[in-house]
């Protein structure tokens, strides 16, 4: 698969319409049953990555291809309500040289379209000015060229903040849909060379190894030589993202280099051993917090999760004692929830006398503790604010019921579990959500799952495919939920549709399709499926091992 092109916009250089461009004339725009089909010629290609959309001109509405690819953008035409119409979309050449904005003005009558002067008099050119093309998104932030906004902070004396993402990361949509886009954080970060880099595309791979980043969102602030100054883990709401960058750009005439700290923790430095502790512990990597966590000789839930994370990972025979030991120090903790209910988990496995009561006990002190944070507002918010176990940002409410429900099941008490499904199902009920806020809604509908609220995730999942008609991660989603239910019927046309709309996602699209064809006995359907699969390059990567096997067992 050919990789993804990335149009430039680091040098914006504007030009009258009627100055000739590479790309004009090499574009063929069509009608046919209902649909809009932009086709280019030999030597270009449609960058699928860049923004596209036809507006209806008599109803302002925006539409997005239904169809978006390199060599073919489609747009629906059943819902136009005018006669005239404005497309828009970028066509690069296949040298990599140069990408063009193209926006013209149309009007259809009698199946046919008929060209008329642009409403707007200039046109952007964007040369490439870096190893690799880039493109600014929606909110003003650079695309996946993270050197090009190096240069580009180094000409202008300005800090970078690097946003480390992924398109089907539920916080990660959550900042894009609920933060980025924000007057307040614009206006509070315009000093900011903004960057924003996908991890699954190949040409992040080298940034995300660099800075070590291994769970998103990670936000680091940067300087333009690459040195890090600071870094912010998981969504936060606007006005606390922004206090927490100016606070980090206050201090970073007093940050030093991680070569810095690591003297100066080495020499027993305990803010240089906690800075490095944190660091690490952001970063995923336990085992090294846990080592800097012991040399500081005081304990934190931070460096008991740390702990636990890496007897978990090794599956250490002192985990047990490491959960009684981590509880007790810390029982009302949210932390301490999640520990009891593993520890009980545990208990259960040994089906013993002795075991089952412990574990009742455990749950039983789970139930009285989920009850008190959720009736106490105060310590509910002093319990999310301290725990090393992730945010919960407008959810917490939710994730306690969830915890209950959980907490229930272990107990196999099923009328108090039926009753704690309902009031997470009433508490999910009166949560605001819009299909606009992508990351938001993806987060409900695990509750709801949770919830067995099996109609609201369907409906749920289809606002956002309706709002996102050329994304195949709600299709994805969708068709996976169908395929977990066994509602194979339904999961099939979805998975299906869900391979048209791919682009870098194809493997992933395939694997689910061959997975439901393979459900509903579609031999040969699910065979050739595996076959396109395994003939992508994903299928070479090692971290697709475990899909790859799948799929070579669909051929037997």
């Amino acid at each position: 698969m050919k990789k993804l092109i990335l149009i430039a916009c680091l040098l914006l250089i504007t030009l009258p319409f009627v100055q000739a461009r590479i790309t004009d004339g090499k574009v063929k725009i069509s009608l046919k049953d209902q649909r809009l089909i932009i086709k280019v010629d030999e030597g270009f290609h449609l960058n699928r990555e860049a923004p596209a959309k036809l507006v209806d001109l008599s109803s302002k509405k925006e539409m997005m291809p239904i169809k978006k690819n390199n060599d073919e953008f489609i747009f629906s035409l059943n819902e136009l309500k005018a006669s005239e119409i404005i497309l828009e979309y970028y066509i690069c050449d296949n040298i990599n040289t140069t990408c063009e904005q193209h926006k013209e003005n149309y009007s259809i009558e009698n199946n046919s379209l008929t060209l008329h002067a642009p409403p707007v008099k200039n046109f952007e050119i964007i040369k490439n000015s870096a190893a690799r093309k880039i493109i600014l998104n929606h909110h003003h932030f650079i695309t996946d060229n993270l050197e090009a906004a190096k240069a580009k902070a180094k000409k202008d004396k300005k800090l970078l903040f690097v946003d480390f993402s992924a398109p089907w990361c539920p916080a990660c949509l959550r900042l894009e849909t609920e933060v980025f886009g924000k007057k307040y954080f614009q206006d509070k970060t315009k000093n900011f060379i903004k960057v924003t880099l996908n991890r699954d595309l190949d040409n992040n791979k080298e940034s995300y190894d660099k800075y070590k980043v291994t769970v998103i969102p990670t936000m680091i602030i940067i300087n333009s030589d690459g040195t890090e100054l600071s870094r912010i883990i998981d969504f936060r709401e606007t006005k606390d993202l922004v206090i927490d960058i100016e606070k980090l750009v206050k201090n970073t005439q007093k940050t030093k280099s991680y070569d810095e700290y690591l003297v100066l923790a080495n020499n027993g430095n305990k803010e240089a051993i906690k800075h490095l502790a944190m660091r690490a512990y952001d970063m995923y990597d336990h085992k090294e917090a846990l080592s800097w966590f012991k040399k500081l000789n005081e304990n934190s839930l931070f460096s008991a999760s740390a702990e636990i994370y890496v007897e978990e990972r090794d599956n250490s025979k002192n985990l047990l004692d490491s959960y009684k030991k981590y509880i007790a120090k810390y029982p009302e903790s949210y932390d301490s929830i999640v520990w009891r209910n593993e520890l009980a988990k545990s208990h259960q496995a040994q089906n013993t006398t002795e075991s089952t009561t412990e574990a009742k006990v455990l749950l039983q002190e789970n139930i009285l503790l989920i009850n008190k944070i959720i009736d106490d507002k105060k310590l509910q918010k002093k319990i999310f604010n301290e725990t090393a176990q992730g945010l919960f940002t407008n959810f917490e409410s939710e994730e306690l019921y969830s915890k209950l429900v959980d907490t229930y099941q272990l107990l196999k008490e099923k009328p108090s579990e039926l009753a704690a499904i309902l009031m997470l199902q009433k508490k999910i009920s009166t949560h605001p959500l819009s299909a606009n806020r992508t990351g938001e809604v993806l987060l409900a509908i695990d509750y709801m799952k949770t919830a067995k609220m099996n109609s609201e995730v369907e409906s749920w999942y289809s606002k956002l495919m309706e709002q996102n008609p050329s994304s195949d991660l709600y299709p994805r989603k969708l068709a996976r939920y169908y395929l977990k239910e066994k509602n194979y019927a339904k999961a099939l046309p979805i998975a299906e549709l869900a391979v048209k709309l791919s682009g870098h996602y194809l493997f992933w699209s395939y694997v689910l399709l061959a997975q439901v064809q393979k459900e509903m006995n579609l031999k040969e359907e699910s065979i050739a499926t595996a076959s396109k699969a395994l003939d992508l390059p994903e299928a070479k990567n090692a971290s697709n091992k475990e899909y790859v096997d799948q799929l070579k067992m669909y051929l037997l």
